[in-house]
């Protein structure tokens, strides 16, 4: 019901009793609302666990998709090794070794432009 009614990066902002800079959910009305709703979707439940799994959902906010201290999860075999360094060097080396062949030859034609520029005689 807290996944429907608002995003993770809203949910973040919220504690159950507003503590460590962030606003009370307790005294919110959508507390209120979520609390009458999950009371009647489950009617054998109790408040207090109703408030216990509020304050799990609120407590994990921020670490889901969306929320401020997400990190983006890092598939086995993932990790940035030795081994991708090195490939991503040699790739760089590669891009610039052919950007030099490729401006090479326009450099030195404008090298021979300027020197010819300069041994002329002025009007």
């Amino acid at each position: 019901m807290m996944k429907k009614s608002g995003i993770n990066q809203l949910w973040a902002k919220y504690r159950q009793k507003g503590q460590k800079e962030k606003e009370a959910f307790t005294g919110h009305p959508l507390c209120r609302i979520i609390t009458k709703c999950c009371a009647r979707v489950f009617p054998k439940s109790k408040v207090t666990n109703m408030e216990e799994v509020l304050i799990g959902f609120l407590k994990q906010a921020p670490h889901k998709p969306g929320g401020p201290k997400y990190k983006k999860p890092v598939r086995k075999g993932q990790t940035t090794s030795q081994e991708e360094l090195e490939s991503e060097q040699i790739n760089l080396f590669k891009i610039t070794l052919i950007l030099l062949i490729l401006v090479l030859p326009i450099l030195s034609r404008f090298k021979r432009y300027v020197i010819s520029l300069s041994t002329q005689e002025p009007y």
